[in-house]
């Protein structure tokens, strides 16, 4: 008795949709592991970014509170300093001239230069410990 050409035909598709099931199943096996792998790294990944996020806007808040501070005290020691124009008494009629008082714009230009200063030694500051650079030398 011969075999019906269609359960001939069956057979041989059947044993092809095996065979291609053994190629990709292990190779599936293989990608879904290291796609787990991938994936725990990056959540190991992710916590660590949040953790250094927390540490960075620690470091952030406090230098911006130094600035402040410091800001505000040399604002008050240059302003003391600060003098306004000296005034003479004047005869009636007449008024003063205007003039620059040399010592009191040296002192604002002092408390300028000095506010710069310190917000560049702050920057090198932060930029040092975001490096991770000992400045102790």
């Amino acid at each position: 008795m011969t075999p019906n050409p269609w359960f001939k035909m069956a057979f041989i598709l059947v044993g092809c949709l095996f065979c291609a099931f053994l190629g990709w199943y292990p190779e599936h096996l293989e990608f879904a592991n290291y796609r787990e792998k991938q994936d725990g790294e990056v959540q190991a990944a992710q916590a660590i970014n949040k953790i250094k996020d927390a540490e960075h806007a620690k470091t952030v808040k406090g230098i911006q509170d130094e600035l402040k501070i410091k800001s505000d005290l040399l604002a008050r020691y240059y302003a003391n300093g600060v003098r306004a124009s000296s005034a003479s008494t004047v005869l009636s009629g007449q008024s003063t001239a205007p003039r620059v008082d040399a010592e009191a714009r040296y002192t604002l230009l002092a408390g300028q230069c000095a506010q710069t200063t310190l917000k560049y030694e702050l920057l090198q500051k932060y930029e040092n410990e975001r490096l991770g650079i000992d400045d102790q030398q």
